[in-house]
Parts: C-alpha cells; structure tokens; sequence
C-alpha cells in the first residue's frame, strides 16, 4: 500500500526539480508487493544521487515449517514425508507473491533497477504460544481465498483421512505449548551506482 501511495507523492509543477530522498528505510515494506521489481524501479527513481535504501524484509519461503514442530514418529514415515511435500509446496508457488521470491531474487530486483545491493540474511527465532485460536487458524478454511490456510494449503495434497490425522497430531502435541518459531529476515542496502 505505501509503494502506492509513493506513486503519488510527487505531484509538485513540472517546473520545480523532482523530490528525491538520501534514504528509504523500510520494514516488510515488499513482503507482499506483487511486483518486487517495479517497486525496486520506484524506489530507485525517488533516490537522491548520493541516495541509499535500507529495507528489512521477512522472507516467508524460508519460514518455520509446522510439520518440524511436531514428533514424525506420530505419523509414520509415509505421512510425515507427503506432509513435508505437502507444506513445501505452500511456499514454492510461482503464482503467490509473497512466497515466490527469496533473497536473491530481492538483490536482483534492486540490481535490475541500477542499483548496488547488498543483501545479509539471519534467521530469528522468537516464542509461539500455540494456543487453540491459532491451531483454529491453522485448521480452517480461509474466508479470503486470495489467502489460502495452512488445511486448505494441505487439502490440495493431502486426503480427508490424512488431514484429520495431521491435525489430531498437531492439536495433541502442539495445543497451549510455546515453541521456538523460527524466520529468516533478509537485509538489503542498496545505493545507485556512481
């Protein structure tokens, strides 16, 4: 939404010089942008000449993985191994915006747009209390469909059987625990070449 509205920020006379920041900082500022390489251009564009961008953005196609959180030995080898396929699958989707790119693909996007970039990733890990709201989220139909749930993710893999046998494991070892959740936050600092 911010990427939208700095497409009209500059709505200043011709005649006066065009705005340019000395820098843009942002948190999760492309995270779900569509298209991360016409905001890399757009963020170009607004940098003054000695211009630098700092952005920190969560990269979900590293996120902590449910099927992880869980004993595998509770599901036996042939589930646990189409599960994994089944969640690996929610974050290689090349029609999904904010999974279908990776820090790499965030570096590329400011190169394209003329810029240097440098990117660090580190992973995070912060507590997940794992109550029965968030197994609820977890296990139910999305009322978005642009925003699939984890079950509905799963119902396109996995059989009605298989579901329920998933989501009784995770409501008995999971329900009013914390966990360790991990996430990967992908560092970038871009200026333009000179």
């Amino acid at each position: 939404r911010l990427l939208a509205e700095l497409l009209t920020v500059d709505r200043r006379p011709q005649t006066e010089a065009p705005l340019a920041f000395d820098a843009i900082v942002g948190r999760n500022a492309l995270t779900r942008h569509p298209d991360k390489p016409a905001a890399a251009r757009l963020l170009s564009g607004l940098l003054s000449e000695l211009g630098v961008i700092s952005l920190a953005e969560t990269v979900p196609q590293h996120t902590q993985r449910l099927v992880d959180l869980i004993d595998p030995t509770s599901l036996g080898a042939e589930l646990t191994a189409e599960l994994r396929q089944a969640e690996e699958a929610i974050y290689h989707r090349d029609d999904d915006s904010m999974v279908n790119w990776d820090e790499h693909a965030l570096r590329a996007a400011f190169e394209a747009a003329g810029l240097a970039a440098e990117v660090a990733v580190e992973r995070e890990a912060s507590d997940l209390q794992v109550t029965p709201a968030v197994l609820a989220r977890w296990f139910s139909p999305s009322a978005d469909p642009a925003r699939p749930s984890y079950a509905d993710h799963l119902g396109r893999k996995l059989d009605d059987a298989a579901r329920s046998t998933v989501e009784a494991a995770f409501r008995k070892q999971l329900n009013n625990r914390v966990l360790s959740w991990g996430t990967t936050t992908a560092y970038l600092l871009s200026l333009i070449h000179i």
